[in-house]
């Protein structure tokens, strides 16, 4: 054993240090994802990888443990603390053994992780121009995390913000992350909330370049993973309605696919990694690991059939479930199966069909619309270029590109099954979301295209035929359309989506001075009637006060509806910024005024004391 440390072994627990220095909720990106720098099969890979597994899987191992917290009562930020520090330990022990990592670094890896910083910054103008993330849904999203960082844990129910005896049937890896990124770095959840929106776009990209990585080289991998990410309709349209939680989890599935691609052997630490992936996956949104696993199922058989090692396979699949379910069961043990009525399933099944991002076919001209309804959702350009991928792949990658184009017709499947609920869980369903797992295929033959397009140029140009030669040019000329193409798709819907997020954005700085007074002079259970499309929606996630027109989870609707007839009426709140539509108006409040008083105006925000009682 050596006495001293040299500054070489001391850069990557010192570095770690500075971080948390600096902003201490970066360890939450770090630790523990920070010990696969130490497992074997990630030795084989580079830098950039590696920072991406990192992410993924510290956020994925805080989203899971979240919920050990149900029944292990102690603080979220002392879980923390305890994990971080013997993360610390761990690194600094191995530093001071001189543990050599062997990670692949070179001028490419750092090339493509400043690509990575390129892709995070161009997330941080939201940061800047507003106050909170867009969309109501976001409101939600915002007092679930606001009621975990006020308990510091885990929370029993939705009170005092929502009459809801049960918390825990929604998903809460969004949230979770956000009220720990707000309770260690002591700032206000809406703020962890906005800062998790952007951060989610950036994770997609990132997560979507691993997987590629395990059919493509970096370049091809990234340009590809930009091209899905910025040039298409999805998956930047949900940040104007708020649905970030849904790409979140639908990163964690893409991240998990790629692991399963990436371990070889069936260690339990493998399959421990990869069911805590997937797990974080359900735990932030079930529709998209449900998604996931019908279109597996066509990924499995495939690649059963293609294995020499059948028997070895299948054991890596059962090892996978079985942990899975064991990490799922503090989840599993909270769930109520009897909460979700009738008029709640038949809501969901309303919006699910005629919503105007569904789709509206039916069987007999499903053939047609559904990959119409695809086309039009993911974007026109995104799907032809896939198109055409599927095609090239043919001659680069034939075995990969028939099973993508098998996960493609379940996806089809699914989306005809939207209408008429054959398979379990059809209700979660949603056709826009399947349509946006579409972007997995997707990515594949994009990929294969750009393969496909850029050998033809390269081995065609250096021969000296001029028929080959014009094929080579030719090739060239089909990658610099591509590439334009590119570029005028993803300036213009980058710019559209911010442009959307911030209108859709329903807090103003007079909102905040509201919530402000709502703090120091009301009660905690001291009730709002509210617009649900304006300020008044962010009622409960910033000033944690009860509404009557909050966004709510589908499986409390009866709960709510009948709890919230017990309260009270207290106050009136009108907000700023109209973003959806408005039923209370200011006009019919200043009219009466010996039935509301007016005790807040700061511009057109307006607060009023109701006096019938």
């Amino acid at each position: 054993m050596r006495l001293r440390l040299s500054c070489k072994e001391l850069i990557f627990p010192i570095l770690i240090l500075i971080s948390f220095l600096v902003w201490k909720p970066v360890i939450i990106f770090i630790f523990p994802g920070i010990l696969i720098f130490y497992i074997k099969d990630f030795k084989k890979i580079g830098l950039s990888e590696i920072v991406v597994y990192t992410i993924g899987l510290s956020l994925s191992f805080w989203i899971c443990a979240f919920w050990i917290l149900r029944f292990v009562k102690i603080p979220f930020t002392l879980l923390f603390y305890i994990v971080s520090a013997a993360c610390f330990g761990y690194v600094f022990y191995f530093s001071y053994f001189k543990k050599n990592l062997n990670i692949k670094i070179n001028y490419r890896e750092i090339i493509i992780i400043a690509f990575f910083i390129i892709v995070l910054l161009l997330y941080t103008p939201i940061m800047r121009n507003q106050i909170v993330a867009a969309g109501a849904d976001m409101s939600m999203h915002t007092y679930i995390a606001k009621l975990i960082y006020e308990k510091n844990g885990f929370p029993l129910s939705y009170k005092p913000i929502l009459p809801i005896n049960h918390f825990g049937v929604y998903n809460t890896g969004f949230q979770s992350i956000s009220a720990l990124i707000s309770l260690i770095g002591n700032s206000p959840v809406y703020r962890s909330t906005l800062l998790m929106t952007g951060f989610t776009y950036f994770f997609f990209s990132i997560c979507l370049y691993v997987f590629l990585r395990r059919f493509y080289n970096k370049w091809i991998s990234l340009v590809t993973s930009l091209t899905i990410s910025f040039a298409g309709y999805q998956p930047m349209g949900y940040i104007g309605w708020g649905g970030n939680s849904t790409i979140l989890s639908l990163s964690f599935v893409i991240l998990g696919l790629s692991l399963i691609y990436l371990f070889k052997e069936e260690s339990i630490s493998s399959m421990f990694i990869i069911s805590l992936v997937l797990c974080s996956a359900f735990l932030t949104n079930s529709a998209y690991l449900l998604i996931f696993s019908y279109i597996y199922i066509g990924i499995f058989l495939f690649n059963l059939i293609k294995s020499k090692l059948r028997k070895s396979f299948i054991i890596k699949h059962v090892l996978i479930v079985i942990i899975s379910l064991l990490i799922l069961s503090p989840f599993i043990l909270n769930l109520r199966f009897d909460i979700i009525s009738k008029s709640e399933r038949d809501w969901v099944t309303e919006l699910n069909q005629n919503h105007i991002t569904a789709w509206h076919g039916n069987l007999k001209n499903s053939i047609v619309t559904i990959p119409m309804n695809v086309r039009k959702y993911d974007g026109k350009f995104i799907s032809f270029l896939a198109f055409i991928g599927f095609f090239c792949m043919l001659f680069t990658n034939k075995q990969e590109a028939l099973k993508y184009l098998i996960v493609t017709g379940i996806l089809f499947v699914l989306i005809l099954n939207s209408h008429y609920y054959i398979l379990p869980f059809s209700y979660i369903l949603f056709s826009y979301r399947i349509a946006t797992m579409a972007l997995i295929p997707f990515a594949i033959f994009i990929g294969g295209l750009i393969t496909f397009i850029s050998r033809t140029a390269v081995i065609n140009l250096k021969k000296k035929e001029i028929t080959k030669r014009i094929l080579g040019v030719c090739a060239l000329v089909f990658l610099f359309l591509v590439f334009t193409g590119f570029i005028q798709n993803s300036i213009s819907r980058y710019s559209f989506f911010i442009r959307s997020s911030q209108i859709n954005s329903m807090v103003t700085p007079n909102d905040i001075e509201a919530y402000k007074w709502i703090e120091e002079n009301t009660k905690t259970t001291d009730l709002f009637l509210n617009n649900y499309g304006d300020g008044g929606a962010w009622i409960p996630a910033i000033a944690f006060r009860p509404i009557t027109n909050p966004h709510n989870a589908h499986p409390y609707f009866d709960e709510f509806r009948e709890g919230i007839k017990k309260l009270t009426l207290k106050y009136v709140y009108i907000g700023e910024k109209k973003v959806y539509k408005i039923d209370l108006h200011q006009e019919e409040f200043d009219s009466k005024p010996d039935e509301y008083e007016l005790v807040f105006s700061k511009g057109n925000v307006k607060i009023y004391k109701i006096n019938l009682q």
